[in-house]
């Protein structure tokens, strides 16, 4: 009886030796952070410019004031140290950096310019990026301006309309 029960026992330990060998799963995969979110007052923001006369505007490099804009971000996640936003929109066939007026029938020989507030020789035209780091809180801000901008020194009276996209990526 000794010698059956040492023999089941064999074959059984070889039984399950066999069984956790052909059962092994190999798990794989990758873990995002959840994005941060954004404002619900920096959603679709629009900028209203005043009335500008066109011979306020009649040398090339001539500008409007700058109107100061800021996109900010809440509810970041605890692992997210910092965000970056890279710009797009409809370039100027005159300045790729600006802006292009996106209305077919608008003023014409001025484009928008967009700069980091803190230092408007910082234009974040189309195909650039600006980094802001996300504080205590989990919030980021990008303070922004913008201005229009004369191309040419030919400026023709119309309506102006651009549109500035930002794609973000989260460190």
């Amino acid at each position: 009886m000794s010698h059956l029960t040492t023999v089941t026992c064999l074959v059984i330990g070889s039984l399950l030796s066999c069984a956790s060998i052909a059962s092994e799963i190999n798990i794989t995969g990758r873990v995002f952070a959840s994005p941060c979110q954004i404002d619900s007052g920096s959603v679709s923001q629009t900028v209203e410019f005043d009335q500008l006369r066109a011979s306020e505007l009649k040398t090339a490099g001539a500008a409007s004031d700058w109107k100061n804009v800021n996109v900010k971000l809440v509810s970041c996640p605890a692992t997210t140290s910092q965000v970056t936003v890279t710009f797009d929109g409809s370039r100027s066939a005159t300045d790729a950096s600006l802006y292009a007026n996106q209305l077919a029938t608008g003023a014409t020989g001025i484009a928008l310019q967009v700069a980091q507030q803190a230092d408007t020789s910082k234009v974040q035209g189309p195909g650039s990026s600006m980094t802001a780091a996300v504080n205590a809180q989990r919030v980021a801000i990008f303070p922004l301006a913008g201005r229009l901008y004369n191309l040419n020194g030919n400026v023709g009276a119309g309506k102006f309309s651009s549109m500035v996209l930002m794609s973000m990526t989260y460190q």
